[in-house]
């Protein structure tokens, strides 16, 4: 029969386990979300300028662009606003 002191010992070193993946995890995911944020900027700065350039053109022709281009336009604007 196990004494209490082996029970906590093994109590202990299950949670130490624990707590490692669980750290283990947060590095990992960390990277992960650091790698989509990045892809995430670049989209946002990249879609902004075309839809800057879009502007530019409609303006120059004297026509209005559609509103779900505009609606996507000023997304992507705001987007890049926030991740700066």
């Amino acid at each position: 029969m196990e004494t209490i002191k082996t029970v906590f010992e093994k109590i202990a070193l299950n949670s130490e386990k624990y707590d490692f993946a669980l750290v283990q995890d947060i590095i990992k995911d960390a990277e992960t979300a650091k790698g989509k944020l990045s892809s995430l900027e670049n989209l946002a700065a990249r879609r902004e300028r075309d839809y800057q350039e879009v502007l530019k053109i409609a303006k120059k022709l004297g026509v209005n662009l559609d509103s779900k281009i505009t609606e996507a336009g000023k997304f992507f604007i705001e987007l890049e606003r926030k991740l700066k």
